[in-house]
This record gives structure tokens, C-alpha cells and sequence, in this order.
């Protein structure tokens, strides 16, 4: 008997191409919703890249302003030693190379046109050289730069012959020195370290929800 005139043959070959189009028709959906989610989350990550470069450009912008600002008028407007001017000028110039370099070869200004795993990466590489840069080299040195200004600072005072009275004032100003010193750092912290590993962070969560990528242990 011929199998094309077996009436179910024929309901199952119907059957069969209705699972077919329920299934490419699933399949466009599911296309369809990919595609929306990656709409949605590539301008999330372009507002978060665009926030991440902006913060990038005020701190390269503030360190630039201190490296170039501040050892003249230590020098010139408060009459600290020269040695102390350029121990200043030359750990600040550095720093303002540290950002720079760190702009370029993680491509900050440009991250969209990196596929999303480099950005990740790059962002990791980021999150790890400035923890490297905040806690070996920059606490480090604001300990011996607070030291050695509190020494400047007290012998370019005019202090009275009074012993007592001598010693209240460089009291005063070694407290007035660390508080300017742990608030300054406490709103550079808040205001642009802590937001920048946040932020990269963020990215790389991100990215690990769309794309195939095992973060490297820190």
C-alpha cells in the first residue's frame, strides 16, 4: 500500500510542518527579543561608558591643574624649600602620566568600537592598576608629602620665642594639616576613585550578562 494515501501519514505529515513553523516562528521571537535586549543593554553601557570617560577627563584635568599649579605656588606663595617643590611637582607629573597612559591604552575615549569582551577586560586591567596605584604608591605618598609639608610649613612660620605658645600653634597647624589632608582625600575617594571602580564594575557585570566571559580572579 502506498504510504502517500495513509490518512495518517498525511495528519502526521501535517502535524509535522506545523511544529516546523511554531518552532521558526518561536525562533524570530526569541531573534527578535535578543535583539531588543542588546538594544536596550548597549545604551545603558554607552550612558555608563559616556559617564565613565567624562570622570576620566575631570581627573585627568584636576591632576594636570595641581602637577602644574601647585609647585609654583609652594615655591613662590608659601616659600617651601625647593627640594620639597620638586619631590611635589615630580610625584604629581607622574600621576598625570599614569592617567594618560591609562586613557590611551585602555582606549577610555573610544571604548564603543571595542567588541564588549575587550572593554571588560580593560576595564578589569583598569580596576586593578589604579587599587595598585592607590594603595602602593599613593597612600605611601601622601604620608611622607603631609610629613615633610608639616615640616616646611612650620619652619617658613613666623612663630612667637614662647616655648608654650610655640608649641600650641604648630599643634594647630599639624591638626588643621591633617584634617585639610583626610577630608581632601576622603571627597577625591568619594567623589571620583570609588564612582570609577563602581563603574567599571558595573560594565563588566554587564557584559558578563550578554556576552561568555569568566572575570579573572583580582
Amino acid at each position: 500500500m502506498n504510504d502517500n494515501n495513509n490518512p495518517l501519514s498525511i495528519q502526521e505529515s501535517d502535524e509535522l510542518a506545523t511544529m516546523k513553523m511554531q518552532l521558526k516562528s518561536l525562533q524570530a521571537e526569541l531573534d527578535k527579543q535578543t535583539t531588543l535586549r542588546e538594544d536596550v543593554f548597549r545604551r545603558l553601557l554607552k550612558k555608563r561608558t559616556n559617564s565613565f570617560k567624562n570622570r576620566e577627563l575631570i581627573s585627568i584635568f584636576f591632576v594636570a591643574l595641581v602637577a602644574f599649579g601647585l609647585p609654583p605656588y609652594l615655591y613662590l606663595g608659601m616659600h617651601m624649600s625647593l627640594a620639597f617643590t620638586l619631590f611635589t611637582g615630580l610625584f604629581f607629573t607622574i600621576g598625570l602620566i599614569w592617567e594618560l597612559v591609562i586613557w590611551r591604552r585602555f582606549k577610555i575615549g573610544n571604548m564603543m568600537s571595542l567588541d564588549l569582551i575587550t572593554t571588560a577586560k580593560n576595564m578589569q586591567r583598569y580596576r586593578k592598576l589604579n587599587k595598585v596605584w592607590l594603595n602602593q604608591i599613593g597612600t605611601p605618598f601622601i604620608i611622607v608629602w603631609l610629613t615633610w609639608y608639616i615640616l616646611e610649613l612650620i619652619q617658613t612660620l613666623n612663630l612667637p620665642d614662647d616655648g608654650h605658645l610655640r608649641m600650641i600653634i604648630i599643634l594647630i597647624f599639624i591638626g588643621c594639616s591633617l584634617v585639610g589632608a583626610i577630608v581632601g582625600g576622603l571627597i577625591g575617594y568619594f567623589s571620583f576613585y570609588k564612582p570609577q571602580m563602581k563603574l567599571a564594575q558595573e560594565m563588566i557585570e554587564q557584559i558578563k550578562d550578554i556576552e561568555s566571559f569568566d572575570e579573572e580572579a583580582e
